[in-house]
């Protein structure tokens, strides 16, 4: 285990969960902040910077066994970071505000597996942090996974890397309007009413501008939006220049919808807008087969991490990617949208 910057965390253990160092389990060595939820929230007041170099060491720490037994609790923990500004809006997947800043993780079925990704990395501004609240853990599976970019990075083919640094990468997303979805696509199609939480186009228009994202209205009612991204973010901490985009979740493939992919294949055969697609900056087709081996190279390097009841895993947007496990039984995790970054 690395111990740079890690012996100034005081009053906590930390350890490896794994053998490779990622992620970084930090418990409490002072009884008080296994017991007093208001001195955990001053504890991580205080650390807040540390925790900063700590986390751009490993990408992602896993704060465990702290007294964090409610979503208030977990709304002080955090209360010392500045919020999205925009929110959810614009989101990619349903989610609903728990309390105040405080957002539901991403509501999509519990077979379901949400594939790795960048929060929000398909939009102009998106979360530098987020910090997730396992309220209650599910009964079996419903871990989120983890994987490093930057054991990512050194894996990825070079000519695909250097071809994306040069010419820039185009996402493009459509919301549904008034048209209807078999079930298990609505929340890889959403409607714009859910995504900008509004019945109002002039509403869905006006966060589009000012989010600095172009649209157009499609005949079918649905809304397609286009962000031009270069793909890759310099780390505000430590200067490293990194992948930072959603190419891989924007092509929808059988290696990532699993068995959702024949629904997905037969519903759009008769050439509706797709809710996800991507191409170089220049309007190019990105091959699919270098897409799948991103995927290959992506899972080779996943971590599983299953939760605790009362566990808060932050996570460092640009150097983790984080997806999530099917499940069964009841799940409550809440996530937090930390910061602001854009490319």
């Amino acid at each position: 285990m690395r111990d740079a910057s890690s012996s100034a965390l005081g009053d906590a253990v930390l350890a490896a969960l794994h053998d490779d160092d990622f992620p970084l389990v930090v418990r409490p060595l002072d009884p008080l902040l296994a017991d007093d939820p208001r001195a955990v929230a001053n504890w991580f007041a205080a650390q807040q910077s540390v925790i900063e170099r700590v986390l751009a060491d490993y990408g992602a720490i896993m704060f465990r066994d702290f007294a964090i037994r409610s979503t208030a609790d977990f709304a002080a923990v955090v209360e010392g970071y500045p919020s999205l500004p925009d929110g959810y809006v614009g989101g990619a997947t349903p989610r609903e505000v728990v309390a105040g800043r405080v957002f539901e993780a991403t509501r999509l079925a519990a077979s379901a597996p949400i594939v790795l990704h960048q929060e929000m990395a398909y939009l102009p501004r998106w979360p530098r942090k987020l910090a997730f609240y396992c309220h209650r853990a599910p009964d079996s599976g419903g871990e989120t996974v983890l994987s490093s970019v930057r054991r990512f990075e050194r894996g990825i083919e070079p000519r695909l890397r250097d071809a994306i640094a040069e010419r820039g990468l185009l996402l493009m997303r459509n919301f549904r309007g008034g048209a209807e979805v078999p079930p298990g696509l609505e929340g890889v199609h959403r409607s714009w009413q859910e995504a900008f939480y509004t019945q109002h186009p002039a509403k869905a228009e006006a966060d589009l501008a000012a989010m600095g994202l172009e649209h157009r209205w499609e005949d079918d009612g649905s809304l397609t939006t286009c962000f031009g991204a270069g793909g890759f973010v310099e780390h505000p901490v430590t200067g490293e220049r990194h992948w930072f985009n959603s190419l891989i979740a924007h092509t929808l493939l059988p290696q990532t919808m699993g068995p959702t992919w024949q629904i997905y294949a037969e519903t759009y055969r008769d050439g509706r807008p797709r809710p996800y697609e991507a191409r170089f900056g220049d309007g190019g087709p990105i091959p699919l087969d270098d897409v799948v081996a991103l995927c290959l190279v992506l899972d080779a390097k996943t971590i599983t991490l299953p939760y605790r009841d009362g566990d808060v895993l932050m996570i460092d947007n640009i150097l983790t990617f984080h997806g999530r496990n099917p499940y069964t039984g009841h799940r409550d995790v809440q996530v937090a949208l930390l910061e602001q970054g854009s490319h």
